[in-house]
């Protein structure tokens, strides 16, 4: 069986400078949604560069023609360390993380699961709050890079951020929630109108040359995109809130919890 390698252009291209842009604000918009979860604005840096961390490096690994795992693990890696840098500093020793860090980042998460099972939102701003979020944010920023540009694709690329978007609006409270909304979807429309520039540049040569048969792995890898989307937000959503399933979390939020 032949198989057909694309080169990709050194520099990116200023379409594919726009798409990168588009999907960014999509990320930081649900990641600025997330304020609902939150007693005060403290969370925003965080967050918000939780998200322009992840792309970034996404960016970069694409233009370095790295594969999908090495990517992960760079984005991941990166996120982590930036966590560390402006959650737990003090734990690292001249920005370097180690035991300490560690540890603490444990305990913090554990106390931020405990004290999720006792509250309603909108909760105090905790370092173990912060560190899930920004872990949170930085998976669905590289996996909406990921469907974006690895499987060129369009609706599914909103899947990871939609997600996120719906977890908040579970669990959050009513502050700001019109504006939020509509900030978000104002980002998802930018990007419905930017991101298939990039898609008919890079694609229609492409595809020129494809059968239907190659061109079958499309659908079933949205579908496991979208599928490893709902299973990382049911995921995050029980173990920060240390339920044993949506029920738990809706009776929650319905006065079962002080």
């Amino acid at each position: 069986m032949s198989s057909i390698v694309r080169s990709r252009p050194t520099r990116a291209s200023a379409a594919e400078l726009v798409s990168t842009a588009a999907v960014t604000s999509v990320t930081v918009a649900a990641a600025i949604g997330m304020g609902r979860l939150f007693r005060d604005g403290s969370y925003l840096v965080p967050l918000v560069l939780a998200a322009l961390v992840s792309h970034g490096v996404s960016f970069w690994g694409r233009r370095r023609g790295m594969s999908l795992a090495a990517t992960a693990t760079a984005t991941t890696a990166a996120v982590g360390l930036v966590a560390v840098w402006v959650v737990l500093p003090d734990t690292t020793t001249y920005g370097i993380p180690g035991a300490a860090t560690v540890e603490a980042a444990l305990r913090e998460l554990r106390q931020a699961r405990s004290l999720f099972a006792d509250v309603v939102a909108p909760a105090p701003v905790t370092d173990g709050f912060l560190l899930a979020g920004m872990a949170g944010v930085g998976m669905v920023a590289f996996l909406a890079d990921w469907a974006a540009f690895r499987l060129e694709s369009l609706f599914e690329v909103l899947l990871p951020s939609f997600f996120l978007v719906v977890f908040t609006a579970f669990l959050g409270g009513e502050s700001n929630r019109e504006i939020l909304i509509l900030l978000y979807l104002v980002t998802v429309g930018l990007f419905l109108l930017l991101h298939p520039n990039w898609l008919q540049r890079s694609t229609l040569p492409w595809l020129a040359g494809r059968t239907a048969g190659e061109l079958g792995w499309r659908l079933p890898t949205g579908l496991v995109l979208g599928g490893a989307a709902l299973l990382a937000g049911v995921l995050v959503g029980s173990g920060l809130a240390g339920a044993e399933g949506p029920a738990e979390l809706w009776r929650g939020r319905s006065g079962g919890r002080q």
